[in-house]
């Protein structure tokens, strides 16, 4: 490759990150590739995080580190803005609080290169904040050989054998041209990304790979652990709009049951989610969205069973009994 082109991106967007950014900075430094810019989005910070990211940064002889600032809009706000300013051939996304292997941007790229494919996907283990495994069950999808197609890709999501984190994957620029993050979606924003990147690339090839070279630190602060009702539904709201943007689809719209299936994944735990926590107005909306959408699903045989549990609990209308049977399901939905 060219001495001076830049293969990789790593957009990494930043929000009062001043506990953990240092940990963040030590280890893109360390990693063993070269051709890569390492974009760092100060997405309106209001601690000391840019502080420390510039003192770190004048100590250090790295030029592949670029930092920019903007006014707070999000995390979706900030990998776009990343996403312009970036000059890799492909892209890769690391949030601000999570760890990865030394290898890990040259792990990325050599599988894509290697596998001559558009996207590459890859396992992520799930850590504490002291870098304990909380053994998460690896996607099944992964350990899939050879090439996969974007009907095929998205058919695997719908049955819940991917998941769609942004940092799972290393992607071909080319993909995004017209793609974004949707900005003001707090929850499976980057979920909605990656749907929109096959259902507009229907030409794309995927691979997997089931080693994991980035770990997810399960932050108490984080989003994804203080959701609400309203934060839940925006899952069920990313679901529907896929199905509504493949219907008509001629390459997906045999995936609409399968979409219908996997909403109600996402509907059985803002239902759980309302009845334990006395949400009669999302308790209300859910309950008639899944009545639906149990209709029109194909949902498959591991799935099969608790969804007509779940629907038999929805019918009878008890919330006390629903509740107490979702405290001890909800775990292993």
């Amino acid at each position: 490759m060219p001495n001076n082109r830049i293969e990789v991106s790593i957009i990494v967007p930043v929000y009062n990150e001043e506990k953990h950014i240092v940990k963040n900075l030590k280890q893109l430094v360390k990693q063993n590739f070269k051709s890569v810019e390492f974009i760092l989005v100060n997405d309106g910070s209001t601690d000391n995080t840019l502080t420390i990211i510039n003192d770190f940064l004048n100590n250090i002889n790295d030029n592949r580190f670029k930092v920019y600032t903007k006014e707070n809009g999000g995390a979706s706000s900030a990998r776009n803005y990343g996403i312009d300013k970036s000059q890799g051939q492909y892209l890769m996304f690391k949030d601000a609080d999570d760890l990865c292997t030394n290898d890990y941007v040259k792990s990325y790229y050599e599988a894509i290169i290697k596998s001559n494919t558009d996207i590459a996907f890859f396992g992520i283990e799930r850590v504490d904040s002291n870098g304990k495994n909380l053994n998460w069950p690896k996607m099944e999808a992964l350990t899939i050989n050879g090439k996969i197609n974007a009907h095929e890709l998205l058919r695997i999501y719908a049955e819940q054998k991917l998941r769609g984190y942004s940092v799972t994957y290393i992607s071909k620029r080319s993909l995004w041209k017209n793609v974004r993050f949707k900005e003001g979606l707090s929850y499976q924003e980057d979920s909605l990304a990656l749907l929109e990147l096959i259902i507009n690339n229907q030409s794309l090839l995927a691979c997997m790979n089931n080693r994991a070279y980035y770990y997810y630190v399960l932050n108490p602060e984080s989003i994804t652990r203080n959701v609400n009702s309203k934060i839940y539904w925006q899952a069920v709201e990313v679901d529907k709009k896929i199905i509504n943007e493949i219907k008509d689809n001629s390459y997906f719209s045999d995936l609409v049951p399968d979409m219908y299936a996997h909403n109600l994944t996402n509907l059985s735990t803002l239902i759980g989610y309302c009845t334990i926590n006395k949400d009669n107005n999302y308790y209300l909306k859910a309950r008639e969205e899944y009545l639906f959408s149990f209709k029109n699903a194909r949902i498959g045989r591991q799935f099969k069973v608790k969804r007509y549990i779940q629907v038999l609990l929805l019918l009878i209308n008890n919330k006390t009994l629903t509740s107490n049977v979702y405290k001890r399901i909800m775990k292993n939905n």
